[in-house]
């Protein structure tokens, strides 16, 4: 394994990300590709982030004000509580699996053009 360069060590960033210290990113955030692409995040994950948290939370209500309804037998010595709770899990592994797709699909690609672009910009100065 080689050790890292100076650059290496330049590009990382705290949490393990990288970035490319030649781009200005406050210029980057001014590209109608990046926009796009910011915007098309958004559009996406708010929605899903908000219906999960409403799922997640109406669950914590249930369990708080209708313990009654939580302990009702579902299936066999199974009640709705554990079925609820093991649909949080599913739910949480179904949005991940939505996301990688959609970000494989439509993100990358996107994030592809704004790359491009800045490169071409950044090749014209």
């Amino acid at each position: 394994m080689t050790e890292p360069t100076e650059r290496d060590e330049a590009r990382t960033v705290p949490g393990g990300a990288s970035a490319d210290p030649d781009v200005d990113w406050s210029e980057a955030a001014l590209q109608p590709s990046f926009r796009d692409l910011v915007s098309a995040k958004v559009r996406f994950l708010v929605p899903l982030v908000i219906f999960y948290l409403v799922f997640y939370l109406a669950v914590t209500v249930l369990a708080g004000f209708a313990p009654g309804f939580m302990a009702q037998r579902a299936v066999g010595p199974i009640n709705v509580g554990y079925l609820l709770i093991l649909a949080t899990y599913v739910m949480a592994w179904i949005v991940a699996l939505v996301y990688v797709r959609v970000a494989n699909r439509s993100f990358d690609p996107k994030a592809d053009k704004a790359i491009e672009a800045l490169h071409a910009r950044k090749d014209d100065a």
